[in-house]
């Protein structure tokens, strides 16, 4: 068997990035407050990630399966799916607190 020359390829990380802001020098309370372009958004995903993370926490205790999580939430599996994956940007908070509203309904949460 004839051996093949193998060509050294170049990385993709062999030249750094230019960032766009310099994270050292950012104060902020949160990721949300240097991510966001004002307050207000800032404060709406902190909320949807609160939400997100606590329906999450929810589904892990009860160690429910993707489907059982979606039926009971009232969402597709493709959006638990997504949530799982932490996905915060896909759901609105009402979407989120009408998820949490439904489970408490149940007594699930």
């Amino acid at each position: 068997m004839r051996k093949m020359k193998r060509k050294k390829l170049k990385s993709l990380y062999a030249k750094p990035v230019p960032r766009t802001v310099d994270v050292s020098t950012v104060e902020a309370a949160d990721v949300w407050d240097v991510i966001c372009d004002t307050p207000e958004e800032a404060a709406d995903m902190r909320a949807r990630t609160l939400l997100l993370y606590g329906l999450l926490r929810t589904m892990e205790r009860r160690r429910w399966s993707l489907a059982e999580a979606a039926r009971r939430c009232g969402v597709t599996k493709e959006q638990m799916q997504a949530m799982r994956r932490g996905r915060v940007s896909r759901f609105t908070q009402g979407e989120l607190q009408a998820m949490a509203d439904r489970l408490q309904q149940e007594g699930d949460v």
